[in-house]
């Protein structure tokens, strides 16, 4: 398999999926289609050139231990959406990126707006503007990661929920991120208040975009309000203010 190249949508000539009603269709890949665990990106695109319906289902007998545990059933859900006929693999392909969680981080975000991802060619590129839901992983060299928050709705413009997570490594998102039951911190207290001012103050358009702030372990929750208010606001209320005091020079 592989995701150099996206079918095209005509139907497959014979294939009795063809001739499937798109309604049923639809109902069908979607019942197929789980969003428990939110997909790792960069590892599902790394791994896919070498996934196949023996490895993954685990009929080869060091197969499915090859791969990641958490993104087994991602894994083997992009296996059967990728199979059958062009017609079922357009559909099913859509639906996955539509429909499913996605951590990307801010560094692979610029790859991708840039086409520079070194697996991912136009076609694929273009797919993923169907994505709904991205959980950005901020790391910890201060303002930075938040900085690039902005391009997210510019870079999937069908994106309805981004999550923002503070200091958390990838492993405790996998382990512990559930997508349908988690608990944010509230926007309109603070420190996420301010958050959300200097956010909009840099660019960032929320305005129709539901943004989290999710909490995946309570044991860090001081330190992740301590750097918040010591590594991030100070220097994101200096960036608004600049492109603020720009602005108003520009209509002056």
């Amino acid at each position: 398999m592989s995701t150099s190249q996206l079918p095209s949508q005509s139907p497959d000539k014979g294939s009795r999926i063809s001739n499937l009603p798109n309604e049923i269709l639809d109902n069908i890949i979607v019942s197929i289609i789980s969003n428990v665990t939110p997909v790792q990106f960069e590892y599902l695109v790394n791994t896919a050139n070498h996934l196949t319906m023996w490895d993954i289902f685990g009929y080869n007998a060091s197969g499915a231990e090859r791969f990641d545990p958490y993104q087994l059933q991602h894994q083997q859900e992009w296996v059967i959406v990728s199979s059958v006929c062009r017609r079922w693999q357009y559909t099913g392909r859509k639906a996955f990126f539509s429909l499913k969680t996605f951590v990307i981080t801010t560094v692979l975000l610029k790859a991708l707006v840039a086409g520079r991802h070194k697996l991912l060619t136009s076609p694929n590129l273009d797919i993923l503007v169907t994505i709904r839901h991205v959980v950005a992983p901020m790391s910890g060299r201060g303002a930075s990661d938040y900085l690039v928050l902005p391009r997210y709705p510019h870079a999937f413009s069908n994106l309805q929920r981004l999550d923002v997570l503070t200091y958390v490594g990838m492993d405790d998102i996998l382990r512990e991120y559930c997508v349908p039951r988690f608990w944010t911190y509230p926007r309109d207290k603070e420190p996420y208040r301010e958050l959300m001012e200097c956010l909009a103050g840099i660019g960032f358009q929320v305005e129709g975009l539901d943004i989290g702030f999710p909490r995946i372990r309570k044991s860090v929750e001081a330190e992740h309000v301590k750097r918040l208010l010591v590594d991030v606001l100070p220097n994101l209320r200096f960036v608004s203010t600049q492109k603020a005091k720009s602005k108003a020079q520009v209509t002056e």
